[in-house]
């Protein structure tokens, strides 16, 4: 876990700004959305190893980890959107920089200093196999990662050959989770 702290410069609220004005959905509060986006240009100013990608598939390529999407951690499970698990499964995205703000969110304002955590790196494709639905229909993932056994999907098969599924139940139940 490392603890970060920064100033809010007029380079990121015009930034924010531009962001804000196009964003058109209804279901989101877009300056929640586009303050959670200092985190990653707040990297890519003081870590060396990092810059910040010019695009939406990904947040910052860092030069040791790869390319990073940060994430929000929330007591709910850490979301990824459809978009994003997209990326993840098409190799664009190797890790997801979960983290937090010291403070209770507040909608950040020109000059103000704001803390934040960053709680881990995880590995990106770790975190799409564990993805749940959660209650507003999307898809988010517990962190710390929850250890999974892999299914052999042919011994599974073979098992089940000849038998009623309802009769292997207890094997899909103690291997999926």
């Amino acid at each position: 876990m490392s603890l970060y702290k920064g100033k809010v410069a007029k380079e990121f609220i015009v930034r924010r700004d531009e962001h804000i004005a196009e964003d058109k959905r209804s279901n989101v509060d877009p300056y929640f959305q586009w303050d959670c986006e200092f985190v990653e240009w707040h990297q890519a100013k003081v870590d060396p190893f990092q810059t910040l990608y010019d695009g939406y598939e990904y947040d910052t390529t860092h030069k040791v980890l790869g390319n990073i999407d940060y994430k929000i951690y929330s007591k709910a499970g850490v979301h990824v959107s459809p978009y994003i698990q997209k990326q993840i499964l098409e190799g664009k995205i190797d890790k997801l920089g979960i983290w937090m703000w010291v403070k209770p969110y507040k909608r950040l304002e020109l000059g103000e200093s704001v803390e934040y955590e960053i709680i881990d790196f995880v590995d990106a494709k770790q975190a799409l196999a564990r993805l749940e639905p959660d209650m507003k229909g999307g898809q988010r993932f517990q962190y710390p990662l929850k250890d999974i056994t892999e299914v052999d999907l042919n011994k599974a098969l073979e098992e089940l050959r000849g038998t009623r599924m309802d009769d292997n139940w207890y094997y899909f139940q103690k291997n999926a989770k």
